[in-house]
């Protein structure tokens, strides 16, 4: 899985999201994964 194609859900910016966004993959904060239909 190339790191475009996936998603990685995180609960602080700074320690989680803000590392997969500088490698390319998706990030999603925790409190908003329920929208993502595919999610729940």
């Amino acid at each position: 899985i190339a790191p475009e194609e996936a998603l990685f859900v995180g609960d602080s910016y700074e320690n989680d999201l803000a590392g997969a966004e500088k490698i390319g993959m998706r990030a999603c904060h925790i409190r908003d994964a329920w929208l993502i239909p595919d999610m729940v």
